[in-house]
């Protein structure tokens, strides 16, 4: 796109008004375009001064829809994907923590993907889950050429398994990522596959309050979390609340986009909570 282009589509950018296929066209044009980034950093800046009521009242005549906007609880950053996903092309941005929704073999092996970019790049990588899907991810990296006990000792590569106490399965995972920053790593990506119902793992509600805590938690860091879900497995309950409620961003059927289903930590850890002080979970072990 031209910068004439995309100056002229900026309003309609920030607001969030453009469909998928201009969106992705002007993120690639702010990658490429460090005087239209600049434009864009100011207006977003602007946006966020103007809409702190604590600044100034917005003046008279000013846009209506812009006003609603600036006034709702709920606007959000611009999302600048600026990082490569190694999935399907897309990029995503500092601290996503993305659902990956995935039915068929082909679709495990893409997954991959995320950590075979980071590794032919600098970043740090944690692959964590159950045994039998660490296993797959390790043979699938190993068969795209890399050497995985260099990778491991040279700390570029960390192996995590479950744990039957989800707070000690964070606890291991924020210790990894202080490692590997204090090691120099640029960005971190962790895979993840969850042992729903398997031995040693937290029980089915412990595992999604854990999801729901690695989104805030993901903030703390330079990373990106990617968590796969079979959904041709895992019971519907999980899927609609492990999957959908506690990722701000999913990845279903090769569609990256931001997720109009997350509940934010608290509410969702409240409800989560009442669920089961009134037996109602559902949950199939």
């Amino acid at each position: 796109m031209r910068c004439e282009e995309v100056r002229r589509e900026l309003s309609n950018y920030v607001e969030g008004e453009l469909n998928a296929t201009l969106h992705s066209r002007m993120d690639e044009h702010f990658r490429q375009c460090k005087h239209c980034r600049a434009v864009l950093d100011g207006t977003q800046n602007i946006m966020r001064l103007v809409g702190d009521d604590r600044a100034f009242d917005l003046p008279s005549g000013f846009s209506e829809r812009l006003r609603q906007r600036l006034a709702s609880p709920s606007i959000k950053e611009p999302r600048g994907r600026t990082i490569p996903l190694g999935i399907k092309g897309e990029h995503v941005s500092l601290g996503d923590h993305i659902a990956y929704f995935w039915e068929t073999p082909r679709e495990f092996e893409e997954a991959a993907g995320f950590l075979e970019t980071g590794l032919r790049a600098n970043d740090h990588c944690v692959v964590f889950g159950h045994e039998q899907a660490n296993e797959t991810i390790l043979r699938l990296l190993r068969t795209r050429g890399f050497d995985l006990k260099g990778l491991i000792e040279e700390r570029r590569l960390s192996v995590l398994g479950g744990h039957s106490s989800a707070e000690e399965m964070l606890r291991n995972i924020a210790a990894d990522f202080q490692a590997a920053l204090a090691a120099g790593a640029p960005l971190i990506r962790l895979l993840g596959n969850l042992g729903w119902g398997r031995q040693n793992w937290p029980v089915d509600d412990d595992i999604l309050e854990f999801e729901a805590k690695v989104t805030g938690a993901a903030g703390n860091f330079p990373c990106v979390i990617v968590c796969m879900y079979d959904v041709c497995s895992l019971p519907g309950r999980i899927v609609l609340k492990g999957g959908f409620e506690t990722h701000p961003v999913t990845m279903c059927g090769h569609v990256l986009r931001e997720n109009p289903h997350y509940v934010p930590i608290e509410p969702f850890l409240a409800r989560l909570r009442g669920e089961t002080q009134s037996g109602s979970t559902g949950i199939v072990q």
